[in-house]
């Protein structure tokens, strides 16, 4: 299960410290207290829900000079230890995580069902084996990072990677904070292909064997076939080859037959990748209102380059399924060389609907 043989299979923690270059003692450390490392807070969903994401402890300073800190800059933050050293600390935990990443999680190889996360493979990737289907089922996983464990981590290194006990311990305890993956944390990604890994490969092997194409995309589970009877197969038995962590968001749950346009991962995938005609339209309007109008809904008035990233993510994503929309590539590359920050907005509400 190793790439290429470009690292063997760790058995010991003192392995962990030697691929990493870091003393074990520090390693046993961070994997031990790294919820003190960690912040949480919350953001506004579109749906009036919150989501709670983490974010290194250092990243709220970071526009500071980390050594000219004064404690009067982080009073408010002083727990266990003083904020200069979490601060420091955070930022070593960061780099740890970058080398566990290139080191070790990154060698390893991961189901041809698994496209999130990975080289050479995208949306557009994840996508294309659903082209031309008759259905399309689509799965969506509730809080996905923060129902993978440092368990199913440790499990799935062990049994599915090779992994020695003690090894998969310090690796599942160094990438997961309060027993879960923080979502902000530059290891979680990864670290979630590793999680799920064997449920991947079981019900990839599932649908091998009754012809039902799948991929997942991080949390969205996609499927598709040609005989309406392999429906049951999805519905019935594919949830139950998941453990009891991950649990399916019923409300996204998405069932498309022969008279439906399909969609998977914001694309229409009938007789192939595409875009949806509307929210292409709404957005090519948006980016032209924005950067020739000087008009931009009310919530970005505050950070136009925030409302700027947005809608470059947007263009982008669809541009990926088809490059050859000229409209929206030239909106595209006036939005590119257009600086809203030497511009004045007038305040301008638009609903969200509008700029998809």
């Amino acid at each position: 299960m190793i790439k290429g043989g470009i690292i063997m299979v760790m058995e010991t923690t003192n392995e962990v410290s030697c691929a990493l270059q870091e003393p074990l003692n520090i390693l046993t450390f961070f994997a031990k207290n790294s919820s003190k490392f960690f912040e949480e807070f919350e953001i506004p969903k579109a749906n009036g829900e919150t989501r709670v994401l983490s974010r290194y402890f250092y990243q709220k300073f970071k526009t500071k000079e980390l050594e000219t800190l004064s404690s009067s800059d982080v009073s408010s933050k002083r727990e266990e230890m003083n904020s200069k050293k979490k601060i420091n600390g955070s930022w070593h935990l960061r780099q740890i995580h970058n080398k566990i990443n290139n080191q070790i999680l990154k060698q390893l190889d991961f189901p041809e069902f698994v496209h999130g996360f990975l080289p050479e493979r995208s949306t557009i990737t994840a996508v294309r084996p659903h082209v031309g289907k008759e259905w399309l089922i689509a799965y969506d996983i509730k809080d996905f990072f923060g129902s993978t464990t440092a368990k199913l981590v440790r499990k799935s290194l062990e049994k599915h990677y090779g992994f020695g006990n003690s090894a998969a311990w310090l690796l599942s305890k160094l990438v997961t904070c309060k027993n879960k993956l923080p979502q902000g944390a530059v290891s979680s990604p990864i670290a979630s292909n590793v999680a799920f890994a064997p449920f991947d490969m079981a019900i990839g092997n599932l649908c091998n064997e009754y012809g039902i194409a799948y991929t997942r995309y991080a949390d969205d589970l996609i499927f598709s076939f040609n005989n309406e009877e392999l429906k049951n197969i999805v519905l019935e038995e594919i949830p139950g080859l998941m453990p009891e962590e991950y649990k399916l968001n019923k409300k996204k749950t998405k069932i498309f037959g022969p008279n439906d346009i399909h969609y998977a991962l914001g694309y229409i995938v009938n007789t192939k990748v595409n875009v949806n005609r509307t929210a292409r339209r709404n957005l090519e309007a948006a980016i032209y209102n924005f950067v020739y109008k000087k008009q931009i809904p009310v919530e970005h008035i505050s950070n136009p380059m925030k409302y700027k990233r947005s809608l470059l993510g947007k263009a982008s994503y669809m541009l990926k399924a088809n490059p050859d929309l000229g409209r929206l590539k030239m909106r595209f590359e006036e939005l590119k060389q257009f600086d809203p920050n030497k511009a004045e907005f007038e305040e301008y509400v638009v609903t969200a609907e509008n700029i998809m």
